[in-house]
């Protein structure tokens, strides 16, 4: 088929050539173009395809990119007119219903089959150009063209460029399922006799439904499968989060623990659920295929640890636990020093050493009581993790109290300031309690009765007023000021609360007056 491609493209650029020495102009280099739509249009299907590598061609070409999937890009549709640009549209259309993509002759093989790939060339040129054609293709059309247009090999990977292809694929897939998986089955079954993995292009991410899970979920039981084919599907199925595809990979590991399971499998499955595991129920199976061996442990860090990133997926305690583990299969005295001042080779080992180190990140983080549980843990195995853990364990515990402290919500305080300031006891028990409270104040002690004390002292000794008589007025001050601040009547309104507190004022004014005027009538004693 390549021999035949490389014959048909040099007789194709011979006489191209011969057009340009025989006119000088482009015109004429293409008369060959407008021969095969001439063909076409008389019936020559073939045509089509050889069309397609006309367009392709320039007076310099030795060659044509046939992979080229935009006639747009190619030389001939650049200097086509627009009458012969709709020409080639309405080709493009007749092709698309009419011709045939003989898929038994190429699906599954390593070739360039014209008549398939020009008609995916057909409907990508539709797509842009005729865009209301390619939503009314029957469905027994789009049957017939599903295998190349998810088969086709695109030389694109992202960018706008891979919507059309996704939309494409999407559109196929919608009216011709069926075709579409068994297409996709039969390039996994001639991978995988080449000892080659499928690869799952991102043109097919509109095909994950149910159907199209279920039927590579079958394939995984095919034992013609290589162990590298089985694990490319089952990948494929967990990052796509397919749940019974997990419950396969734990099934897997439970048969490796028991001896029941060869340990390629097992590698693949527990790598597969270390990248796509959901939930946090399939860590207790990849734990316990590592416990029962711990090359095989080695094994599974060595291929996950550049592509994993396990930070909040395990439990604290599964953490610090595989954490252990770690310490103790790849200790940190035999990490390597990175160099300074070069560029230089990422190895296994340090990319094992910052996986390890992800863990304790990721424990001091979190800002739990468990995960900083989990780091004392740690600590309390042995005195060099305890020194390598001073400040990690520092930084936790302030994690901690900055994660777990909550602050009152403003309608919490509101409420709490509203129930301090209206919450009402009954009144004389009111103002028990805060008489009690006023005695043990010391500025009632020291500053009310110290004062009056020392101004009956002074009267009692004869001393002049103008002593005596200031310091039991700063005595009746300072006592009304104590009784002010304790704001024995609050609750009641403003004016019975002026009314009470001046009572209580005058009260404690003449009782200070009555007993200062006793001691001056009896008068020191002779």
């Amino acid at each position: 088929m390549f021999e035949r491609s490389i014959k048909s493209c040099s007789r194709l650029r011979n006489r191209t050539n011969e057009a340009f020495a025989n006119n000088g102009n482009t015109s004429e280099a293409f008369r060959f173009c407008h021969a095969s739509l001439d063909k076409f249009e008389a019936g020559d299907f073939n045509s089509w395809w050889e069309l397609n590598l006309q367009l392709g061609l320039t007076p310099y070409s030795r060659y044509v990119d046939e992979l080229e999937f935009d006639l747009r890009k190619m030389p001939g549709w650049k200097e086509a007119t627009d009458h012969t640009r709709s020409r080639i549209i309405e080709a493009a259309k007749h092709y698309v219903i009419k011709g045939e993509p003989r898929n038994d002759e190429w699906l599954g093989m390593r070739t360039i089959f014209r008549p398939a790939f020009s008609g995916y060339r057909a409907l990508y040129l539709l797509f842009h150009e005729s865009p209301e054609f390619v939503k009314q293709v029957p469905i027994n059309v789009w049957q017939k063209w599903a295998a190349i247009v998810v088969s086709y090999p695109l030389n694109s990977f992202g960018g706008d460029e891979m919507i059309a292809h996704q939309l494409l694929a999407t559109a196929v897939y919608s009216s011709a399922p069926d075709e579409v998986i068994n297409a996709v089955l039969t390039r996994i079954d001639a991978d995988n006799k080449r000892g080659e993995s499928f690869y799952f292009h991102q043109r097919l991410e509109a095909c994950w439904d149910i159907k199209f899970k279920d039927a590579l979920r079958y394939k995984l039981n095919d034992n013609t499968l290589k162990t590298s084919s089985w694990g490319a599907i089952l990948d494929e199925l967990l990052e796509q989060e397919d749940a019974p595809s997990q419950k396969i990979a734990q099934d897997v590991l439970s048969s490796f623990v028991a001896g029941q399971s060869n340990k390629e499998h097992a590698l693949i499955a527990a790598a597969g659920l270390m990248q796509y595991g959901k939930g946090d129920g399939w860590w207790p199976f990849v734990w316990e295929a590592i416990k029962r061996d711990s090359a095989f442990g080695q094994i599974l860090v060595e291929s996950v640890c550049s592509r994993t990133n396990l930070t909040g997926s395990l439990k604290e305690d599964e953490a610090s636990e595989f954490y252990l583990w770690l310490v103790k299969v790849f200790p940190p005295a035999d990490d390597p020093k990175l160099p300074t001042g070069h560029a230089f080779a990422v190895t296994t080992r340090m990319e094992i050493t910052k996986f390890r180190n992800s863990f304790l990140n990721d424990l001091k983080k979190r800002g739990t009581p468990e995960s900083l549980a989990a780091l004392e843990k740690i600590a309390a195995t042995s005195p060099e993790l305890e020194k390598q853990l001073h400040w990690t364990l520092i930084e936790a515990r302030q994690n901690v109290r900055r994660h777990t402290w909550r602050p009152q919500t403003p309608s919490t305080l509101l409420t709490l300031l509203k129930k301090s300031r209206t919450q009402k006891l009954k009144p004389f028990q009111t103002t028990v309690q805060k008489f009690w409270q006023l005695t043990d104040n010391n500025l009632f002690w020291a500053g009310g009765i110290g004062f009056a004390l020392a101004a009956y002292g002074f009267q009692w000794a004869s001393a002049p007023p103008r002593i005596s008589v200031p310091m039991l007025a700063m005595a009746w001050v300072v006592i009304c000021a104590s009784i002010f601040r304790h704001r024995f009547f609050e609750g009641r309104s403003a004016l019975l609360q002026i009314i009470f507190n001046a009572a209580m004022y005058i009260l404690v004014g003449t009782s200070l007056v009555m007993i200062w005027l006793f001691l001056t009538s009896i008068g020191p004693p002779k």
